[in-house]
């Protein structure tokens, strides 16, 4: 926890902010108090640049009706949207379990049938925003959040957090002849043609489950970012030794072809439809990357 000395801790007239709980491309994350009500929530304050930029924040005003009628056991509730002076935040639930990036960080890959509950869970929340309309765009362990008991997969105990907020960003950045996005985490349309749809989501929870089995994601390896970025358009995922009913929902998940792959929903049932099997399957010992890529055909 972070208290930074001398900061103006008013965050509108109706927040207080306490400590800051992260940092990330778009902005920092802190953990703050409802003044009308005293209970502690997360609020994330965008970055400058982004503040700056009078398009973007019109655009984050226009979505905030989207954003807060999200609600799903599985999705991190935003409350509120505060645009004051060179701040412009967004008011969530505030969850205190970390993410599942410090989980991988700490503990290394997840036992199958914990990992395939938790991509189900995902897939859960994502079936409910998809049948909205409302797409993620940058699913990865660091906006996955958790309850402290959130190895029981109780419903809310993992929650997606971020939604609409790197698609905002990303359309306000102009054009570029840099990556928009993590390149480990982002989709072979995405890379290809810059458009995704909602079945950009599930290919990556596909990326996501692929990382908790295997504590790297598949396409991780030697290269600049434009190498790991073509890995997904150009290689198959490295095999894993997973069993081979487990494997062929993954690979249908990592389809190269985005009509190749299920609905969120349907995901979800086929990765609980795995449970039987996967029960007493130990964790993968950590996979290190391949020395070689096989070829695949792009979309």
């Amino acid at each position: 926890m972070v208290q930074t000395e001398g900061f103006e801790d008013a965050l509108g007239a109706g927040y207080r902010l306490l400590d800051r709980r992260g940092r990330g491309a778009a902005g920092e994350v802190w953990r703050a108090v409802d003044r009308r009500t005293d209970e502690v929530v997360a609020a994330k304050l965008l970055r400058s640049e982004h503040v700056a930029d009078r398009d973007l924040v019109g655009r984050f005003i226009r979505e905030r009706s989207i954003l807060t009628t999200l609600r799903h056991p599985n999705i991190v509730a935003v409350r509120d949207l505060v645009v004051e002076g060179e701040r412009l935040a967004i008011v969530m639930d505030f969850v205190d379990g970390g993410s599942l990036r410090d989980v991988l960080r700490e503990d290394g890959p997840l036992p199958p049938a914990l990992a395939v509950g938790v991509a189900a869970a995902v897939l859960d929340g994502l079936a409910n925003a998809h049948g909205q309309g409302v797409l993620h765009r940058d699913i990865k362990p660091d906006n996955v959040l958790l309850t402290e008991q959130w190895r029981q997969l109780r419903p809310g105990d993992l929650r997606l957090t971020d939604f609409g907020i790197a698609r905002i960003v990303a359309d306000g950045a102009g054009t570029t002849t840099g990556l928009l996005g993590t390149p480990e985490y982002m989709s072979p349309e995405l890379l290809t043609t810059g458009e995704c749809d909602l079945s950009t989501d599930v290919y990556g929870v596909g990326i996501l489950l692929y990382e908790l089995l295997a504590g790297r994601t598949p396409f991780a390896g030697p290269g600049t970012d434009y190498t790991v970025a073509h890995r997904h358009v150009s290689s198959e995922p490295p095999r894993l030794p997973v069993p081979d009913a487990l494997w062929a929902v993954l690979e249908s998940l990592l389809a190269k072809d985005p009509s190749a792959r299920p609905s969120a929903a349907r995901a979800a049932a086929s990765l609980r439809g795995l449970a039987d099997q996967l029960a007493d399957l130990p964790a993968l010992a950590p996979q290190n990357a391949p020395g070689d890529f096989a070829s695949a055909r792009g979309p």
